[in-house]
């Protein structure tokens, strides 16, 4: 994974944390409306008594109801859907930085072991290029021996 990749990912965690921040700050507007009808209520029914009142108060309930609602559906719905989500890519995160880990040890052993086998290959190929030089050589003492002895080049 690219570095770039890397931070949008990191990007898409923190999108996945405004999301769920987002639902819980609306399930606390929707609380909070509710709370503002039952506190007008309260109010209602300290006041004057007044024939519009108990209609005011019944609407005012209807309203703290429907308010209670939406944050009680969206608490379970949309702000537990999230929250899986939110888990999902923390944890998807987590493998994948367990795994890079783990990956990057392994290059590390290759590249230790590549070395060691070049190391080994340098000293092969060293004698194997001695082995060639000494042939070489014994040939050519084999060849001014033979001519010494015979008094001219032979080729076989």
């Amino acid at each position: 994974m690219t570095k770039k990749e890397a931070s949008e990912f990191v990007g898409q965690i923190k999108q996945e944390e405004l999301k769920l921040q987002e639902i819980e700050d609306r399930i606390e507007s929707y609380s909070s409306k509710a709370r503002e009808c039952r506190n007008i209520i309260i109010s209602l029914q300290a006041g004057e008594p007044s024939p519009d009142i108990p209609t005011k108060i019944s609407e005012l309930l209807n309203q703290a109801s429907y308010y209670d609602s939406l944050a009680e559906h969206t608490m379970h719905t949309e702000r537990y859907t999230q929250i899986q989500n939110y888990d999902f890519v923390k944890e998807t995160a987590s493998r994948i930085r367990h795994t890079l880990m783990y990956n990057k040890g392994i290059l590390s052993n290759y590249l230790e072991s590549l070395d060691d086998i070049k190391q080994t290959a340098k000293k092969m190929i060293i004698e194997a290029e001695q082995k060639i030089n000494n042939v070489e050589f014994l040939i050519t003492q084999q060849e001014r021996e033979l001519i010494a002895l015979e008094g001219e080049c032979s080729n076989g």
